[in-house]
Protein backbone atom coordinates (compact mmCIF):
# COMPACT_ATOMS: atom_id res chain seq x y z
CA UNK A 1 0.00 0.00 0.00
CA UNK A 2 1.43 3.38 -1.02
CA UNK A 3 1.64 5.92 1.75
CA UNK A 4 0.07 9.25 0.82
CA UNK A 5 2.47 12.17 1.28
CA UNK A 6 0.92 15.17 3.00
CA UNK A 7 0.85 18.19 0.70
CA UNK A 8 2.94 21.06 2.03
CA UNK A 9 1.18 24.32 2.75
CA UNK A 10 2.16 27.52 0.95
CA UNK A 11 1.78 30.83 2.80
CA UNK A 12 1.25 33.85 0.54
CA UNK A 13 1.61 37.25 2.22
CA UNK A 14 0.29 40.41 0.51
CA UNK A 15 0.18 43.91 2.06
CA UNK A 16 -3.32 45.33 2.32
CA UNK A 17 -4.13 48.07 -0.20
CA UNK A 18 -6.68 49.04 -2.84
CA UNK A 19 -4.31 47.68 -5.51
CA UNK A 20 -4.06 44.22 -3.93
CA UNK A 21 -7.29 42.89 -5.45
CA UNK A 22 -5.70 42.06 -8.83
CA UNK A 23 -2.77 40.38 -7.10
CA UNK A 24 -5.10 38.25 -4.97
CA UNK A 25 -7.05 37.14 -8.05
CA UNK A 26 -3.82 36.26 -9.84
CA UNK A 27 -2.54 34.26 -6.85
CA UNK A 28 -5.76 32.31 -6.55
CA UNK A 29 -5.60 31.42 -10.23
CA UNK A 30 -1.95 30.35 -10.00
CA UNK A 31 -2.45 28.24 -6.87
CA UNK A 32 -5.81 26.71 -7.73
CA UNK A 33 -5.91 23.14 -6.40
CA UNK A 34 -2.85 23.54 -4.14
CA UNK A 35 -2.81 23.72 -0.34
CA UNK A 36 -2.24 27.38 0.55
CA UNK A 37 -3.20 30.19 2.89
CA UNK A 38 -3.56 33.82 1.86
CA UNK A 39 -2.58 36.43 4.43
CA UNK A 40 -3.39 40.09 3.81
CA UNK A 41 -1.01 41.99 6.07
CA UNK A 42 2.45 43.56 6.04
CA UNK A 43 5.26 41.07 5.58
CA UNK A 44 6.54 41.17 9.17
CA UNK A 45 3.16 40.51 10.77
CA UNK A 46 2.21 38.12 7.96
CA UNK A 47 5.32 36.04 8.57
CA UNK A 48 4.51 35.70 12.28
CA UNK A 49 0.95 34.53 11.44
CA UNK A 50 1.87 32.13 8.66
CA UNK A 51 1.82 28.34 8.96
CA UNK A 52 3.14 27.18 5.59
CA UNK A 53 6.32 25.27 4.87
CA UNK A 54 6.83 27.56 1.88
CA UNK A 55 6.62 31.36 2.06
CA UNK A 56 5.84 33.80 -0.75
CA UNK A 57 6.04 37.54 -0.10
CA UNK A 58 4.27 39.70 -2.68
CA UNK A 59 3.94 43.34 -3.51
CA UNK A 60 0.39 44.61 -3.54
CA UNK A 61 0.35 45.35 -7.28
CA UNK A 62 1.95 42.46 -9.17
CA UNK A 63 1.10 39.52 -11.42
CA UNK A 64 2.72 36.33 -12.73
CA UNK A 65 3.07 35.07 -16.22
CA UNK A 66 0.71 32.07 -16.41
CA UNK A 67 2.07 29.01 -14.64
CA UNK A 68 5.22 30.69 -13.32
CA UNK A 69 4.46 30.43 -9.63
CA UNK A 70 3.31 26.83 -9.85
CA UNK A 71 6.45 25.90 -11.82
CA UNK A 72 8.73 27.30 -9.12
CA UNK A 73 6.82 25.48 -6.40
CA UNK A 74 7.15 22.27 -8.42
CA UNK A 75 10.92 22.84 -8.62
CA UNK A 76 11.07 22.04 -4.89
CA UNK A 77 8.75 19.07 -5.29
CA UNK A 78 10.89 17.68 -8.11
CA UNK A 79 14.08 18.03 -6.03
CA UNK A 80 12.99 16.68 -2.62
CA UNK A 81 16.49 15.68 -1.50
CA UNK A 82 18.02 19.07 -2.29
CA UNK A 83 18.03 20.31 1.30
CA UNK A 84 20.39 23.23 0.66
CA UNK A 85 17.88 24.90 -1.62
CA UNK A 86 16.42 27.87 0.27
CA UNK A 87 14.76 29.87 -2.47
CA UNK A 88 13.63 29.67 -6.10
CA UNK A 89 12.98 33.00 -7.73
CA UNK A 90 11.50 34.05 -11.09
CA UNK A 91 12.85 36.70 -13.41
CA UNK A 92 11.29 40.09 -12.61
CA UNK A 93 9.45 41.98 -15.31
CA UNK A 94 9.71 45.73 -14.79
CA UNK A 95 6.13 46.72 -15.49
CA UNK A 96 6.00 44.37 -18.49
CA UNK A 97 6.63 40.74 -19.44
CA UNK A 98 9.64 41.61 -21.61
CA UNK A 99 11.70 44.22 -19.73
CA UNK A 100 13.33 41.86 -17.22
CA UNK A 101 16.05 41.54 -14.65
CA UNK A 102 17.45 38.23 -13.45
CA UNK A 103 18.46 38.91 -9.86
CA UNK A 104 21.27 41.11 -8.59
CA UNK A 105 25.05 40.85 -8.39
CA UNK A 106 27.29 42.63 -5.90
CA UNK A 107 30.11 44.98 -6.92
CA UNK A 108 32.54 46.69 -4.55
CA UNK A 109 30.01 49.30 -3.44
CA UNK A 110 27.11 48.85 -5.85
CA UNK A 111 24.34 46.38 -6.57
CA UNK A 112 23.90 45.65 -10.27
CA UNK A 113 20.62 44.31 -11.67
CA UNK A 114 21.34 41.44 -14.05
CA UNK A 115 19.85 42.23 -17.46
CA UNK A 116 20.62 38.79 -18.93
CA UNK A 117 20.45 35.32 -17.34
CA UNK A 118 23.66 33.29 -16.98
CA UNK A 119 21.76 30.27 -18.30
CA UNK A 120 18.41 29.46 -19.84
CA UNK A 121 18.03 26.74 -17.20
CA UNK A 122 17.48 27.32 -13.46
CA UNK A 123 20.84 28.34 -11.99
CA UNK A 124 22.53 29.64 -8.83
CA UNK A 125 22.70 33.40 -8.32
CA UNK A 126 24.13 35.67 -5.62
CA UNK A 127 20.88 37.44 -4.90
CA UNK A 128 17.33 37.31 -6.20
CA UNK A 129 14.37 39.63 -5.66
CA UNK A 130 12.50 38.44 -2.58
CA UNK A 131 8.98 39.38 -3.75
CA UNK A 132 7.67 36.54 -5.91
CA UNK A 133 10.27 34.02 -4.72
CA UNK A 134 9.27 30.69 -3.19
CA UNK A 135 11.18 30.33 0.08
CA UNK A 136 11.49 27.43 2.49
CA UNK A 137 10.30 28.43 5.95
CA UNK A 138 13.20 26.77 7.77
CA UNK A 139 15.64 28.89 5.77
CA UNK A 140 14.15 32.22 6.71
CA UNK A 141 12.31 32.27 9.99
CA UNK A 142 15.05 32.05 12.61
CA UNK A 143 17.57 34.60 11.41
CA UNK A 144 15.88 37.20 9.23
CA UNK A 145 15.80 40.85 10.32
CA UNK A 146 12.47 42.66 10.03
CA UNK A 147 11.65 43.80 6.52
CA UNK A 148 12.52 47.42 5.85
CA UNK A 149 11.18 49.78 3.19
CA UNK A 150 14.18 49.00 0.95
CA UNK A 151 13.22 45.79 -0.84
CA UNK A 152 16.43 45.55 -2.89
CA UNK A 153 18.64 45.76 0.21
CA UNK A 154 16.35 43.30 1.98
CA UNK A 155 16.68 40.96 -0.98
CA UNK A 156 20.47 41.19 -0.95
CA UNK A 157 20.59 40.77 2.84
CA UNK A 158 18.28 37.76 2.91
CA UNK A 159 19.93 36.05 -0.07
CA UNK A 160 23.36 36.60 1.49
CA UNK A 161 22.18 35.20 4.83
CA UNK A 162 21.13 32.01 3.02
CA UNK A 163 24.58 31.64 1.49
CA UNK A 164 26.26 32.28 4.86
CA UNK A 165 24.35 29.41 6.48
CA UNK A 166 25.11 27.01 3.61
CA UNK A 167 21.83 27.34 1.72
CA UNK A 168 21.44 28.19 -1.95
CA UNK A 169 19.45 30.61 -4.11
CA UNK A 170 18.27 29.58 -7.57
CA UNK A 171 16.76 31.73 -10.30
CA UNK A 172 14.43 30.19 -12.86
CA UNK A 173 14.66 32.48 -15.93
CA UNK A 174 11.75 30.71 -17.61
CA UNK A 175 9.30 32.10 -15.06
CA UNK A 176 8.28 35.74 -14.66
CA UNK A 177 6.89 37.88 -11.86
CA UNK A 178 5.87 41.39 -12.93
CA UNK A 179 6.46 44.29 -10.56
CA UNK A 180 5.42 47.90 -11.13
CA UNK A 181 8.81 49.07 -9.82
CA UNK A 182 10.79 50.12 -12.87
CA UNK A 183 13.59 51.42 -10.61
CA UNK A 184 14.65 47.80 -10.01
CA UNK A 185 16.62 48.06 -13.25
CA UNK A 186 18.90 50.79 -11.87
CA UNK A 187 22.36 50.41 -10.30
CA UNK A 188 22.21 51.02 -6.56
CA UNK A 189 25.12 52.54 -4.64
CA UNK A 190 25.41 51.15 -1.12
CA UNK A 191 27.74 50.65 1.81
CA UNK A 192 27.57 46.96 2.64
CA UNK A 193 28.92 45.12 5.70
CA UNK A 194 31.90 42.83 5.33
CA UNK A 195 31.10 40.26 2.64
CA UNK A 196 34.53 38.59 2.47
CA UNK A 197 33.46 35.06 3.42
CA UNK A 198 30.43 35.09 1.14
CA UNK A 199 32.50 36.47 -1.75
CA UNK A 200 34.98 33.61 -1.25
CA UNK A 201 32.11 31.12 -1.35
CA UNK A 202 30.68 32.65 -4.53
CA UNK A 203 34.13 32.53 -6.13
CA UNK A 204 34.71 28.94 -5.05
CA UNK A 205 31.33 27.86 -6.45
CA UNK A 206 31.70 30.01 -9.60
CA UNK A 207 28.67 32.15 -8.73
CA UNK A 208 28.95 35.37 -10.71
Amino acid sequence: MTKKVKEKMISVIIPESKEAELTVENVQKELDGLHYELIIDDWNHGLSQSQGEFLIFLEDDCVWKDGSLRENIEFFNNNPTYRKLAMVSPSVGLNSWDNKIFGFTLGNDVIFPLKHPFSQEPHFVQSTYIPGAVIRRFAIEDHIAPFSLDIVMDSMSISTSFWKKGSRCILNPNTTYVSTREDLGEVIHVELPDMLEVRKLWKRELIR
